[in-house]
């Protein structure tokens, strides 16, 4: 076996050990709220957060030579408003998941159609799926936002790239 194929290999399991812990983190800030195990819609949120978020997913389309094993950006180096953005990001995710819990598992503040939910977790896996389209097709694409001039970055502008400047933005979905 190829050292590529082992560096594959590794960020694949690697991918895949994240995304178990990920889920049981969210598993636990849903079902808590929600006060039972039983609850349908979030287990087929967590369905449909697994499909979207398959590691095989992430990894690059086979034309590209992507570097999976390449360190993380320095923090440093981001932008204050991406820093600061990136801080309420993930807490009113996380913020998101608990209401949505409180009030489809336990409380049933609003009424929501079965077929209505359905539909938002077919338009959530669609759009994961189509920001890891343009996550195979940019070997620059990052989670921040920084000028990579050490790998000779430049302007993609096919795949998805010719539709829509970042097509990878919008990364959020309700449960």
């Amino acid at each position: 076996m190829s050292n590529e194929a082992i560096g594959s290999r590794a960020a694949v399991l690697q991918a895949m050990r994240s995304l178990a812990g990920f889920l049981v983190f969210i598993g636990v800030a849903m079902f808590l709220p929600a006060g039972r195990w039983g609850w349908t819609r979030g287990w087929l949120f967590l369905a449909a957060f697994l499909r979207a978020h398959h590691p095989e997913s992430r990894l690059p389309a086979p034309h590209q030579s992507r570097d999976l094993r390449r360190p993380q950006p320095d923090p440093r180096e981001r932008k204050t408003w991406d820093k600061v953005i990136l801080s309420l990001l993930l807490p009113s995710m996380l913020f998101e998941i608990v209401l949505a819990a409180l009030d489809s598992g336990r409380f049933h503040w609003s009424r929501v159609p079965a077929w209505a939910t359905a539909l938002g977790y077919v338009f959530l896996v669609f759009g994961y799926l189509l920001s890891v389209w343009a996550y195979r097709f940019n070997k620059f694409a990052e989670p921040g936002v920084r000028v990579q001039k050490e790998r000779g970055r430049q302007v993609i502008d096919g795949g998805p790239y010719a539709l829509v400047r970042h097509p990878g933005v919008s990364r959020r979905a309700l449960p």
